[in-house]
C-alpha cells in the first residue's frame, strides 16, 4: 500500500468517526430512566410476593393470643442479684414525710406487747427479718439454687388486682421460681404471686421467726381455744376467717410492678429486698359512700382500672384525691427489713421500686393446697350468675361496671352505673349489721 492510500483510508476512516451519531445528554438521562424504572418493578414483584407469603403465615396464626406471639421476647432476669430501680425511686420515692404518710413506725417488740394486729390503723414495724436464712436464701442466685421448683402463679397486677388472686382465673398462669425469673420477670404483664398454693417447707423456716400473730399459730393452733368436753380436746372458737394460721405467700416483681387497688382481711407484708410504696386508704371513708369510692379509685364511670404506677401519675394529684390520703389514709415507703401491717378492709395498692421480694401472711388464710386446671380455665370476663357472688372479706373489682344498683341511693350522685364492688358496699351483709351480725 502506498503512503497516498494509507492516508486516504486513515482519512475515511477518521471521517466515518467524525460524522458517526452523537449521543445528547437527554439520551443518557433517559436511558437512566428507563433502567431505574425496570429495576423498581422488578423489586415491587419481589416485595409483593413476599408479603403475600407472611400474610398467608400470619393468617394461619390468626388465632394466636398476643402470649404467643411474643413468646420468644426474653423478659428473663440475668443479673446476679436483685436490681435496683433508681429512676423509679427519682419518680416514686419520698422520706416518709409525716405529713405524708403518718404511719407509726414500731419495733418488734412495740408490735409485739401492744397487739396492734388487733387495731384499726397502719402501722410499719422494724427490723422483723432479724435472724431470718431468707436474707442469704432468697438472694436471687440462691433462690434459684435452693428453690427452683417452689410454684406459684402470675399474672398482670393490674387484673388481679381488678378481680383478686383467688378469682383471677386463666388471668393467671402457673410457674416456678426459676422459669419466672429467667423468663418472665421483666415482662410488665407478669407478676409473681398467689394464697393459694403454699411455698416450700424450706422456704417458710427461711422466715422463722414468723411475725406475730402468724407465730402463735405456728407454735400452738389451739393457743386461743377453749376445751370441748364432746370433743375432749381445745377448739377455736373463732370461725377461720378470724384466725392467723400459718400460710405464708410469696411476691416477686419487677420494677414498678404491684396490684391495683383492693381490700380484704387484716394482713402483715414484709420486704426482704427492694421497696414499696403504699397508698392506703381508711375503710370508713368508703363504707357507707360508693360515690366517694368510685371517684377516687376511678378516672370516670367508663375508665378502665389503672396500673399502680399509672394512678399515681394520673390520678393522684386530683385534690379530692390528694385530700383523702393526707386526711383519711397513708402514702409510705416500706424498706427491706420492715414489716407494713394492713388493717381489716383498708383499701391499698402498692408499687415496687425496683426488683422486689416479700412475704405476706392474711388472717383467714390455710396453707395452700395448689390449684387444679378449672382454676386457670375460668374466664373471669364472662358475665354470669358467679359474678353477683361477693367475698365479704375480699374487696377486689370482681366484675364489670353496669352490674346492680347502688344501695345508698343518697351518695349515688347521678344514678350513675356501678361495678359490683362498690355496689356491696356493706359487703353484702344485711342493712344495718356488721360482717359479725351485729348492728352498727
Amino acid at each position: 500500500m502506498t503512503m497516498a492510500t494509507h492516508t486516504t483510508h486513515k482519512r475515511r476512516r477518521g471521517h466515518r468517526l467524525r460524522h458517526r451519531p452523537r449521543r445528547s445528554l437527554y439520551y443518557y438521562i433517559y436511558s437512566s430512566l428507563l433502567f431505574t424504572t425496570a429495576l423498581l418493578a422488578i423489586s415491587c414483584i419481589v416485595l409483593s410476593q413476599e408479603t403475600e407469603t407472611v400474610a398467608g403465615e400470619t393468617s394461619d396464626e390468626s388465632d394466636a393470643t398476643t402470649e404467643e406471639v411474643v413468646v420468644d421476647v426474653d423478659y428473663g432476669n440475668h443479673n446476679n442479684e436483685w436490681e435496683d430501680g433508681p429512676s423509679s425511686w427519682e419518680e416514686f420515692g419520698h422520706d416518709n414525710d409525716p405529713e405524708v404518710c403518718g404511719v407509726p413506725v414500731l419495733t418488734v417488740e412495740e408490735w409485739e406487747s401492744g397487739k396492734y394486729w388487733e387495731g384499726s390503723k397502719p402501722v410499719i414495724v422494724k427490723n422483723v427479718t432479724e435472724g431470718w436464712a431468707a436474707l442469704n436464701h432468697w438472694k436471687l442466685q440462691e433462690m434459684l439454687r435452693r428453690y427452683p421448683d417452689a410454684e406459684a402463679t402470675m399474672g398482670d397486677g393490674r387484673r388481679v388486682g381488678e378481680y383478686g388472686p383467688d378469682e383471677a382465673g386463666n388471668i393467671l398462669t402457673p410457674t416456678t421460681v426459676k422459669e419466672f425469673i429467667k423468663k418472665h420477670m421483666y415482662n410488665p404483664f407478669k407478676y409473681f404471686f398467689d394464697r393459694k398454693i403454699a411455698i416450700p417447707n424450706g422456704m417458710l423456716q427461711d422466715c422463722h421467726p414468723f411475725p406475730m400473730p402468724t407465730r402463735t399459730f405456728l407454735e400452738d393452733p389451739t393457743a386461743s381455744g377453749i376445751y370441748a368436753l364432746s370433743k375432749k380436746r381445745k377448739v377455736d372458737p373463732r370461725p377461720d376467717y378470724e384466725i392467723w394460721q400459718d400460710h405464708l405467700a410469696i411476691s416477686i416483681g419487677s420494677d414498678l410492678q404491684g396490684l391495683s387497688f383492693h381490700f380484704h382481711g387484716e394482713a402483715w407484708n414484709v420486704v426482704l429486698f427492694g421497696k414499696k410504696r403504699w397508698l392506703l386508704w381508711d375503710h370508713e371513708r368508703f363504707r357507707t359512700n360508693v360515690t366517694r369510692q368510685r371517684r377516687f379509685a376511678l378516672a370516670g364511670p367508663d375508665a378502665d382500672i389503672l396500673s399502680s404506677p399509672e394512678w399515681i401519675r394520673q390520678l393522684y394529684p386530683h385534690p379530692e384525691r390528694m385530700y383523702e390520703l393526707r386526711n383519711h389514709g397513708h402514702d409510705c415507703i416500706q424498706h427491706e427489713n420492715e414489716m407494713m401491717f394492713v388493717p381489716r378492709k383498708w383499701m391499698h395498692m402498692v408499687v415496687n421500686i425496683g426488683d422486689t421480694v416479700s412475704v405476706i401472711s392474711e388472717v383467714g388464710l390455710e396453707k395452700g393446697e395448689g390449684k387444679t386446671e378449672e382454676d386457670f380455665a375460668y374466664d373471669p370476663d364472662e358475665e354470669s350468675s358467679d359474678d353477683d357472688e361477693y367475698d365479704s372479706e375480699d374487696g377486689y373489682w370482681n366484675g364489670s361496671y353496669g352490674q346492680g344498683e347502688d344501695d345508698s341511693s343518697d351518695d349515688n350522685e347521678g344514678g350513675m352505673p356501678l361495678p359490683p364492688w362498690f355496689n356491696r358496699w356493706r359487703d353484702g351483709y344485711p342493712p344495718g349489721q356488721d360482717g359479725d351480725g351485729t348492728k352498727e
